[in-house]
């Protein structure tokens, strides 16, 4: 979900309690999303910072397809 539509009051279809993992390129908009998911009582907020903080994790990518 881009940050923009954060922003905007849009917010993910789960429960509020749900874990949510928020990431961007270099971490900064993650954070920002965080910040609001967390303002508007989601409960489970997770910034993995920027992508490639997640890589050194360990943690996949999967490039997307287009058609």
């Amino acid at each position: 979900m881009p940050l923009a539509d954060i922003q905007a009051g849009k917010t993910p279809n789960v429960t509020k309690n749900k874990i949510i993992y928020v990431y961007c390129h270099t971490g900064v908009r993650a954070g920002e999303a965080k910040t609001i998911l967390s303002q508007e009582g989601y409960s489970n907020v997770i910034s993995l910072g920027g992508i490639g903080n997640w890589i050194a994790l360990g943690g996949k990518v999967t490039p997307s397809q287009t058609n």
